[in-house]
């Protein structure tokens, strides 16, 4: 399982794209620019949030058609990190485990 970082600093210095570890059978993604060429956003799926002191992490899922689900984590509306999964099933599996860390950690579902 990966663990999400919750600490103070470490979240003020996640890079959004470099140096990240994905869970065994999975692969970080790393943005690639694609100049001159326009891209269709794709629709998203909130999975869940949650905040701490003023803090907001949501769980969102984005279909890639053949090459997987991606499950990004976003924090304070800036991408912290995504991987992407053969199917929905293991990205909803990622965002659970990682949803439940953190709610072990003292985040909370907002009111």
């Amino acid at each position: 399982m990966t663990q999400f970082v919750t600490d103070d600093a470490t979240i003020a210095a996640c890079p959004t794209t470099r140096n990240l570890t994905a869970s065994p059978g999975t692969r970080p993604i790393t943005r690639t620019r694609f100049e001159g060429k326009r891209t269709t956003p794709k629709a998203r799926e909130r999975v869940w949030t949650l905040v701490r002191d003023n803090r907001r992490i949501d769980a969102e899922l984005l279909n890639q058609g053949e090459a997987g689900v991606e499950v990004q984590f976003i924090l304070n509306g800036e991408l912290a990190r995504s991987w992407r999964f053969p199917s929905r099933a293991g990205a909803l599996g990622e965002a659970d485990a990682q949803r439940a860390r953190l709610l072990s950690a003292g985040w909370t579902a907002p009111d």
